[in-house]
């Protein structure tokens, strides 16, 4: 998944050292989510900045957040939905320490805004 999905490169992704993996129990039918722990931050990082390689297909990739966190990124994923399709404009969610930041944009070579 690495290599083919993140495009990593192939050498690079079988060097990843893994700490811990598991799925995650769920209720209600799909794939249930996995957890993985890794050794090293700068190769949690170096997945995080590929996820936009998942772009239109079915796998996401999130930082496991505490609850209180979870819940604020699901309330601002909805406001995010309705910007999107009102004002037709790009959306992200943004964790800075312990919240979690809106920002829009325009177009792909506009900068983002916070938005309140």
């Amino acid at each position: 998944m690495l290599s083919q999905n993140l495009k990593i490169e192939q050498r690079k992704a079988n060097a990843i050292p893994i700490a811990n993996a598991h799925r995650v129990p769920t209720r209600g039918s799909g794939p249930k989510p996995i957890i993985v722990r890794f050794i090293h931050y700068g190769d949690k990082q170096l997945i995080m900045s590929s996820a936009h390689n998942l772009k239109g297909s079915q796998i996401r990739i999130l930082d496991d957040l505490p609850v209180s966190m979870k819940e604020e990124r699901f309330l601002l994923s909805h406001v995010a939905y309705k910007i999107r399709k009102k004002e037709k404009l790009q959306t992200r969610i943004r964790d800075v320490g312990a919240h979690m930041t809106l920002e829009t944009r325009k177009n792909r070579g506009d900068p983002w805004s916070a938005r309140e």
